[in-house]
C-alpha cells in the first residue's frame, strides 16, 4: 500500500515500535465543517487506548502559511520546519506533496498586496517511529491519492496481530480520485 511502509515483525528481529502520530488540522472551531476531523481524533484517540499508537499530537495552522509571517515566530518556525520535512520525505520516496505543501502566491482581496503562501491541506497526518518521519498524507503516487483515513488503515493494521503473534498483512484500502474532504483528503 505505502512503497516505505516498515518491515513488518516477521522481516526483523526487533519489536516493532508504535508509531507517534502528529494530526494537522486547519481548524477546532465547531463552527466548521468538522465530521472527517472529529471521525480522526476520535479514531486516533482509540488507536491509542489500544497501543497501536503509541501518542498522538494535535497542531492548528490555519488555511495558509505564510513563511515571511511564520518564520518570526516559534509555531510558525515549527510549521515551515513540518512543512519542509514533509516535502523532503516526498522527494526521497518518489510520492508528492506538491498539491498539498507548495508555496504560491497570494492576492490580498482587501488590499490587493501580493505574498507567498503555502495553502495546506484541512487534514494531514504525519507519521514518527524512533524519531524518524516515516510517512506523510495526503499524499499522492502518480494517479492515486492517499488519504488520511488510509493512512490510518495502515498504521491499524499494521498493528493488529493474530494470536500467534505475527503481523497480519496489511490490507490496501481503495484510493483513487475519489479522495475527497469528506474522506479525510485534501481541499483547498
Amino acid at each position: 500500500m505505502f512503497p516505505d511502509r516498515p518491515p513488518s515483525r516477521s522481516e526483523t528481529d526487533e519489536e516493532p515500535t508504535a508509531p507517534a502520530l502528529e494530526l494537522y488540522v486547519r481548524s477546532l472551531s465547531a463552527d466548521t465543517v468538522h465530521g472527517p476531523r472529529e471521525s480522526v481524533l476520535e479514531r486516533l484517540s482509540r488507536l491509542e487506548r489500544e497501543g497501536v499508537v503509541a501518542e498522538y499530537t494535535v497542531h492548528v495552522w490555519g488555511r495558509r502559511v505564510s513563511p515571511e509571517t511564520a518564520a518570526r515566530t516559534e509555531a510558525g518556525r515549527f510549521l515551515l520546519d513540518r512543512i519542509e520535512r514533509f516535502r523532503d520525505r516526498s522527494r526521497r520516496n518518489a510520492t508528492s506533496t506538491r498539491s498539498f505543501f507548495e508555496p504560491h502566491e497570494v492576492t490580498s482581496s482587501i488590499t490587493g498586496e501580493s505574498y507567498t503562501a503555502v495553502t495546506v491541506p484541512s487534514l494531514a497526518l504525519a507519521e514518527f517511529r524512533d524519531g524518524a518521519l516515516r510517512r506523510v498524507t495526503p499524499s499522492a503516487d502518480g494517479g492515486t491519492v492517499r488519504t488520511v483515513e488510509d493512512h490510518l488503515d495502515a498504521i491499524e493494521a499494521a498493528g493488529a496481530t493474530d494470536r500467534a503473534g505475527t503481523a497480519v498483512p496489511v490490507p490496501t484500502p481503495p484510493f483513487g480520485p475519489e479522495a475527497s474532504p469528506e474522506t479525510g483528503g485534501f481541499d483547498r
